[in-house]
């Protein structure tokens, strides 16, 4: 899986990112890019119809409730934590 998002990472897309519970050392890249790869804290994509989806894992929420694995309403409709 790796293998291939590089892949795609080489052919220029960008690639964004969110390291988990188990990727404590990356903490401290947050908004370091690597080619196209990007790290991020979070992430929120605006799709075509403007609708807006939060990415994230639930180390980097401080609001309640916390964020768990899936799409959860997190604070609007149409914003979503995964």
């Amino acid at each position: 899986m790796v293998q291939k998002l590089l892949r795609l990472a080489r052919h220029g897309v960008e690639i964004f990112y969110i390291p988990g519970n188990h990727d404590e050392a990356l903490k401290n890249y947050f908004d370091s890019s690597f080619g196209n790869v990007k790290l991020k804290k979070d992430y929120v994509h605006v799709a075509a119809t403007a609708s807006a989806t939060r990415c994230c894992t639930g180390i980097s929420t401080t609001r309640s409730p916390p964020a768990r694995a899936g799409c959860r309403s997190w604070a609007t409709p149409r914003t979503t934590c995964s």
